[in-house]
């Protein structure tokens, strides 16, 4: 185990998967690329990114559970919102990653799995 801040310490390198679960909507569009950069910087050529979030349609009305994520959102979290996954694309090309797929979990979360290109 080991301790820091994604968006200032670097992280160990040598995983060949990284883990983002239920953060992604914490934080703005700006923010989540530095992230994503953060974490490529780490991240050997090949390696797997695994992002569980609240993923939306490109209109941010579907799914339905998601949508209204943001409504709740926007009481709690101070710079964040639900992304959808046009959004989503655009940041991993722009950070280093490619996208390879996105697949639903259980409930109103679901998974974008990308590689580093």
């Amino acid at each position: 185990m080991q301790v820091g801040d994604v968006l200032q310490d670097a992280l160990p390198g040598g995983h060949d998967v990284f883990l983002l679960a239920n953060i992604i909507h914490y934080w703005s569009p700006a923010r989540n690329r530095e992230l994503l950069k953060s974490v490529r910087a780490s991240a050997e050529r090949g390696a797997s990114l695994l992002l569980a979030d609240f993923w939306t349609n490109a209109t941010h009305t579907e799914p339905l559970m998601a949508a209204l994520m943001a409504g709740e959102f926007a009481a709690h979290v101070k710079e964040g919102d639900v992304y959808s996954l046009d959004e989503v694309r655009q940041w991993l090309t722009e950070t280093g990653w490619r996208f390879r797929e996105h697949r639903a979990l259980a409930g109103p979360v679901s998974v974008v799995v990308a590689e580093a290109a």
